[in-house]
């Protein structure tokens, strides 16, 4: 998924992926939840705009939010559409 954002006649675009697809020891920025289980999920910490870092990837994964780690199944996380960053 692209998101294209412009204002003053600038552009920029970023790739949304799921948070499930994040590598080990990337992180991102969440920029969307979609899928119904949202509120849970905000619950959690994961919120747009908060930093998220892929401990261990699969199933069940490991993420870091807000300084806690966080076990989900991989499928849980489909609907967190990330923006990957740095690398930790």
């Amino acid at each position: 998924m692209r998101l294209i954002l412009s204002f003053r006649g600038a552009q920029a675009v970023y790739e949304l992926i799921p948070l499930s697809q994040l590598q080990r020891g990337t992180s991102g920025h969440v920029s969307e939840l979609v899928g119904g289980s949202e509120r849970r999920l905000e619950e959690l910490g994961l919120r747009r705009g908060e930093t998220v870092e892929m401990i261990d990837p699969g199933s069940p994964c490991i993420v870091r939010v807000l300084g806690s780690k966080l076990c989900f199944r991989a499928s849980q996380l489909l609907g967190v559409l990330v923006r990957p960053g740095a690398t930790a």
